[in-house]
């Protein structure tokens, strides 16, 4: 069951990236309807629901909301909000704990037991540029804006400490370090400039993780994994009349990876 709810998250989070990155107007589309929307304070960069708590990193700080999971269409109702001393990034909630980048202040750890008072537990400096973060198994993977990688222990919420990285040799890491996802043993993350591909990595050893391979799929926006399938958005042509795409590519076998359908939207994007 745990699973499933997962799976069925991931999928609606599919749904969520074009609302966050192409401005898509949802209530024109067939089969999708719009229930509220609530005015939020700042640039949008990373959102998070847990039960009827919406986490919602503005780049400033962050803004918690609560909302009525019987009545959707009461707008949130602000809980508490905090600034950060940078520029706030993705984030990841663990039980009481909230994980949060800060692009120029490193990997942030918050007790979140209290929503009307978040209290900061510890900072990870070493982090530099964090854009993104996933937790797992007591490592927090963090993706370093256009450069790597991160991999920290964080067993001790307020000693948290820095066990590997992987750099690239250039200004290689794409979509600002936005997306990645963890699966099994390895780490799939948006690569090239332009995000023309998709670079796996082997995290089985977290002190020394390794690059694997890199598949050409052309440009993309932002993908998410569900069980063996990595599922894309795209926009194109380059230019003012841009249109979006979702694709579909089998990740089952590393060495055979391969596109298993595209479809194209009749919804006009800007990305």
């Amino acid at each position: 069951m745990q699973k499933l709810m997962i799976n069925t998250m991931k999928r609606l989070i599919i749904l969520l990236l074009l609302l966050l990155f192409s401005e898509a107007v949802a209530q024109n589309s067939p089969g999708i309807e719009l229930v509220s929307e609530p005015l939020v304070t700042g640039w949008a960069s990373d959102v998070k629901i847990v039960g009827s708590n919406i986490f919602f990193s503005n780049r400033y700080g962050v803004v918690i909301y609560s909302f009525d999971t019987d009545n959707p269409e009461q707008p949130p109702a602000e809980v508490s909000h905090f600034p950060t001393p940078g520029l706030s990034g993705g984030l990841w909630i663990e039980d009481t704990l909230m994980y949060l980048c800060d692009d120029y202040a490193g990997l942030r750890i918050y007790d979140i037991s209290d929503l009307s008072n978040v209290v900061e537990l510890s900072v990870c400096p070493d982090v530099r540029g964090a854009r993104n973060v996933k937790v797992r198994d007591n490592l927090a993977y963090v993706i370093r804006s256009r450069y790597g990688f991160y991999i920290i222990d964080v067993q001790d919420p307020f000693s948290p400490e820095l066990i590997g990285e992987w750099r690239s040799p250039g200004m290689h890491m794409s979509l600002e370090g936005r997306s990645f996802e963890l699966k099994d043993d390895l780490l799939f993350c948006g690569f090239g400039r332009l995000s023309h591909t998709l670079a796996v990595f082997d995290i089985s050893n977290p002190t020394n993780p390794e690059f694997v391979l890199e598949y050409d799929g052309g440009e993309f926006d932002d993908f998410c994994i569900v069980d063996d399938v990595a599922f894309f958005t795209r926009s194109f042509p380059r230019g003012e009349n841009r249109y979006g795409s979702f694709i579909s590519l089998s990740i089952t076998d590393l060495d055979d990876i391969h596109v298993i359908e595209q479809i194209r939207g009749n919804q006009q994007l800007y990305v």
